[in-house]
Order: structure tokens, then sequence, then C-alpha cells
């Protein structure tokens, strides 16, 4: 059976993610992001629901990092 696309998002691509952000901006805390994405029911959560998570949990992180400077693609 093909691999289900919602499993791009496993915890791999997060670490890899938070790494890079890391990576550019010191006051990232890549485990905290890692964390606050896997805390709840990550596992039952479909492709959409994940892909909002991550990136919610993004824009929080970016408006603590970069005030005022959230890119318009992830506002709500």
């Amino acid at each position: 059976m093909p691999e289900l696309l919602k499993n791009i998002y496993n915890r791999n691509f997060i670490n890899k993610l938070a790494s890079e952000f890391a990576n550019n901006y010191s006051r990232f805390d890549p485990d905290k992001f890692v964390n606050d994405i896997f805390s709840d029911d990550w596992k039952q959560k479909e492709l959409k629901e994940r892909m909002v998570k991550k990136t919610l949990i993004q824009k929080n992180y970016n408006s603590k990092i970069l005030p005022g400077h959230t890119p318009t693609y992830i506002n709500n």
C-alpha cells in the first residue's frame, strides 16, 4: 500500500524544519517547536489538520521572533 501523504509531516520532517529555523533565528527553540507540534493526537490528524496545526504554531513562533513580520501567506 502506498504511503499516506499526511505522513510527509513526520517527526523527521518537523525536526529538519525546526533545525533550519534555528540556524537562521537564534531565538528560535527547535525542541519546543517540535514538542508543540506533536503535543496531542498528531497521529490521528489528517493531512489538512496537520498542515493547519504546523502553520498556526509556526505563525505563533514567527510573531515572537519577528514581531510585525509574519508573512502574509500564514495570516488568518
